[in-house]
């Protein structure tokens, strides 16, 4: 189960595997993330875990334990207005040299959240279908990609959305 995760959820399965292919002259720099929780918080806990120096830009709405854990973990916080300013901060950030490490739309994070696929592959070689749920999509990405590789077409794999957070659809 993904929520017993160090982090409480997939992210740290990407945010792990970024830090791990860092080089030193990145891991010297830093890396730099926007989110409103997961994906910060499992980017501090796999940079100091590393020896990495993380900045997690949130909105300052975000809820307040998130903030607090990334904090935890030695990452540098930094508040903004909404989440669009977020994501405008931290990619002023990677511009200025800290590494980027994107929730969903980076390699390292889609490889990491294929591990899920993997997993599934060698635990259930025999399955017909996989239901992955669809968020920004680095989850669905991976899990999809790793299931192709192991399994072939066969399998038939369905993304899942809320009710109430349809966004890949809308």
């Amino acid at each position: 189960m993904e929520n017993r995760q160090r982090t409480g959820s997939f992210k740290a399965r990407g945010a792990l595997n970024n830090i791990e292919q860092l080089s030193d002259a990145e891991r010297a720099l830093g890396v730099v993330a926007s989110s409103s929780g997961n994906h910060g918080l499992a980017l501090a806990w796999a940079a100091k875990a590393s020896g990495v120096l993380a900045t997690i830009v949130m909105p300052k709405d975000a809820y307040p334990n998130k903030i607090e854990a990334c904090r935890t973990h030695g990452a540098n916080v930094v508040l903004a207005e909404d989440r669009w300013r977020a994501d405008e901060i931290a990619q002023e950030l990677a511009d200025s040299g800290l590494v980027w490490v994107h929730p969903y739309d980076r390699a390292g994070t889609v490889e990491g959240a294929g591990t899920v696929g993997q997993e599934i592959a060698e635990d259930a070689p025999d399955v017909d279908a996989v239901v992955v749920c669809v968020g920004g999509g680095g989850l669905s990405a991976g899990t999809a990609l790793a299931l192709r590789r192991k399994l072939g077409n066969r399998v038939v794999i369905i993304g899942a959305e809320p009710d109430g957070a349809a966004a890949m659809q809308a």
